[in-house]
């Protein structure tokens, strides 16, 4: 008896797939059962829409009835999900097989993975995205700088004068601390943006702690998103880069919001993401030790081991990169600390981060 799985095997190096003309799968090759992540007991036999979303179903079969009208070679992308949550993109080659007489007998299905063709695509349109808005950011934080200054200005003199005559100087008081305000907004944009000079210095966590929320604050109020401060006094600095750092905390602080997002649709007691600092010691080393505890929708923990991979996401095509905790643990790693996550799923997600005080 003649083995196909061999036969298909033998015959193509590519994820091969045979069906009959109303899309049963008949028999697969090695290459395949390793793309699905399935045996052939489960599969052969049943309809190959079964291993595609079923907003594709009807696709599909289209894509057949138009194979069997032209007798041309057909093509098809769609997605499907691995066993750990995870997605794959992939692209088909639907062919026809026909006898002598040109009568149509099964049909075969050449599959290739496209997932990181596709996400390499999307990172660099990404990448093109962000240069685009951190150079708008940059002229326009550079565009704020100087009317803001001038309203500091003002009120300082408003403030002088007010003094003198014996009136409450708390308006003016009120204009250049908001002023200020602004004016930490658009400097940590353009840090955010690279467009400071770029160099290790001395550091303290909490400062670029604070940072970071002052530039996402409008999202988490939005969100309602309450954030918790525990930073313990007196905390030793860091010798960091401090764009990096602060680009590290963005990428986890910004997952920690999609979390709760997902998980709650509005307000809750729980919907808060709690960020502590502390001093550790580790053998003869002493690290800052920065926690991002939230209780959003958490990681499953057959995925857990994997989210710092980059490009790894357990989200739909489209809808995530992959790359926010892998760069974060990057850079922290650059910098001679370490990112590691603990997590629950639906309970909570802890991303720790500890950053040595000493340079080796």
């Amino acid at each position: 008896m003649l083995d196909k799985k061999k036969i298909l095997s033998d015959f193509f190096c590519d994820t091969v797939i045979e069906l009959t003309l109303d899309g049963i799968v008949q028999s697969w090759n090695i290459r395949a059962e390793n793309m699905f992540e399935d045996c052939p007991d489960e599969i052969i036999g049943q309809p190959f829409v079964k291993l595609l979303p079923t907003d594709h179903h009807r696709d599909f079969y289209n894509i057949l009835e138009k194979l069997q009208d032209k007798g041309e070679i057909q093509h098809f992308e769609s997605t499907t999900v691995n066993k750990d949550g995870t997605f794959k993109n992939i692209f088909m080659d639907i062919l026809p097989s026909r006898d002598a007489a040109g009568k149509s007998l099964w049909i075969y299905v050449v599959l290739k993975d496209i997932t990181r063709i596709n996400r390499l695509m999307t990172e660099a349109r990404l990448l093109s995205h962000i240069a685009s808005i951190g150079q708008l950011a940059t002229s326009v934080a550079h565009q704020i700088n100087n009317p803001i200054n001038g309203i500091i200005n003002y009120a300082q003199i408003l403030k002088d004068e007010f003094r003198e005559q014996g009136i409450s100087n708390e308006i003016p008081e009120r204009i250049i601390k908001e002023s200020d305000r602004i004016v930490n907004i658009t400097k940590s944009l353009l840090t955010i943006a690279g467009k400071t000079e770029y160099r290790e210095s001395s550091a303290n966590i909490s400062n670029i702690i604070h940072d970071v929320i002052l530039l996402v604050e409008n999202q988490l109020l939005k969100s309602r998103i309450g954030v918790k401060l525990d930073i313990s006094p007196n905390m030793p600095d860091v010798i960091v880069c401090y764009q990096e750092i602060q680009h590290a905390f963005l990428n986890i602080i910004n997952n920690a919001r999609d979390a709760l997002n997902r998980k709650f649709s509005g307000s809750n007691d729980d919907k808060t993401l709690n960020i502590s600092v502390e001093l550790i010691s580790k053998g003869s080393r002493h690290h800052v030790r920065t926690l991002f505890h939230d209780k959003g929708e958490g990681i499953p923990c057959n995925i857990l081991d994997k989210i710092s991979t980059p490009f790894f996401t357990s989200r739909p095509i489209g809808q995530g990169m992959g790359l926010g905790l892998s760069m974060a643990s990057e850079i922290i790693n650059k910098h001679g600390g370490k990112l590691s996550v603990e997590s629950e799923e639906g309970m909570f997600t802890k991303v720790i981060v500890d950053l040595p005080i000493e340079k080796i």
